[in-house]
């Protein structure tokens, strides 16, 4: 009321309202919480699209889906979300997709990336494609693979024939520059498609291959290559 006195206005509580009572209550005015905003948590994927959308009232915290987004390249495997968890919502909030390279291991000498199944080795093919380096990296043979299809081999393929004699060109190609070390396990069934300078390495520099064991299947094509295990060496 306009006419009411100052003296006579009445304080809510922060977060309280007046609702119209229900039941007993009916007839008066009843003090309530006041309902708590809501805001959407948005999860994105590897493309930044939506992955998830959660919604949170305003001041908790949210929760991680139980689902994680898979990642564009076949080399990595979902980290964690690029959020505090911790935090409090206070606004419509959009969290990120971390990714690592989907190996066990660190890449290190005292924990090399282990390289256990076919799948793995593909994982190590498509990482030197895509133009990570390899260079400083170690890697361990942790069993016996078994190949199911013909193999294009680990690096570029065709390298002198692409780059000629220009040594100081390989140094920035896609090839394997890490330290491989096969356990002295085995990977059967090794059918390298053809082609000049190929291998189950198609090309290395400065690396270290040692304690692999190859049981080919039908190599073939073979002009200028060097070895069963390595096409070129630079």
């Amino acid at each position: 009321n306009a006419d009411l006195p100052e003296s006579e206005y009445v304080t809510f509580p922060a977060g309280k309202m007046l609702v119209a009572g229900e039941g007993d209550d009916a007839g008066y005015l009843v003090l309530v919480d006041k309902p708590k905003e809501k805001f959407d948590v948005t999860f994105l994927d590897a493309e930044g699209q939506t992955f998830a959308i959660v919604q949170v009232e305003d001041g908790s915290t949210v929760e991680a889906p139980a689902a994680t987004p898979a990642a564009l390249k076949t080399w990595q495997s979902f980290d964690k979300w690029d959020f505090d968890f911790t935090t409090a919502i206070t606004e419509a909030t959009s969290i990120s997709p971390l990714f690592k390279v989907g190996f066990t291991g660190e890449g290190t000498a005292a924990a090399p990336w282990q390289i256990a199944s076919e799948a793995d080795l593909l994982k190590l093919q498509a990482y030197i494609a895509d133009g990570q380096t390899t260079a400083g990296k170690f890697f361990q043979q942790t069993a016996d693979i078994a190949l199911s299809a013909a193999f294009d081999g680990i690096g570029q393929r065709d390298m002198k024939d692409t780059l000629g004699s220009d040594l100081a060109a390989y140094t920035s190609a896609n090839v394997f520059k890490g330290t491989y070390d096969g356990g002295n396990k085995t990977v059967s069934g090794v059918i390298l498609k053809t082609g000049d300078y190929i291998g189950f390495f198609n090309s290395c520099y400065g690396a270290t291959i040692k304690n692999l064991k190859l049981s080919l299947g039908n190599a073939t094509g073979w002009s200028d290559a060097t070895a069963d295990q390595v096409g070129a060496v630079f």
